[in-house]
């Protein structure tokens, strides 16, 4: 089973909106999967940006020293969606069965006569 992990690789931001300074309008991430096949580990890695919606009423605005890895990757989750995240999983995985069971090639062979 491929366990994926999502990392925040930077952020981008507006100065001002609405008197708040910093607001978060793009997440760069990534997505890595390992997995563990006939006792050894593969890597798969899927690297992506999440536009985030300028919505100056929000209620909930966080302020940007304040933010968090977690609310961060629940802003880009949830701006995704499922169907999104089951895409990446599933470019992950061929990834790392592309490693683990790698495509065999026919090689050039002299003629035998």
């Amino acid at each position: 089973m491929t366990i994926i992990t999502y990392s925040i690789t930077s952020m981008s931001v507006l100065n001002d909106i609405q008197g708040k300074p910093d607001y978060v309008t793009n997440v760069f991430w990534t997505a890595t999967g390992t997995e563990i096949i006939n006792s050894k580990e593969y890597l798969g890695t899927f690297s992506g940006n999440t536009f985030l919606t300028v919505d100056d009423t929000q209620p909930n605005f966080v302020p940007y020293n304040s933010l968090t890895k977690d609310i961060v990757l629940s802003w880009v989750m949830n701006t995704l969606g499922q169907e999104s995240q089951d895409t990446i999983a599933r470019l992950i995985n061929e990834q790392i069965n592309n490693q683990a069971n790698p495509a065999v090639e026919p090689v050039p062979a002299p003629l035998p006569f």
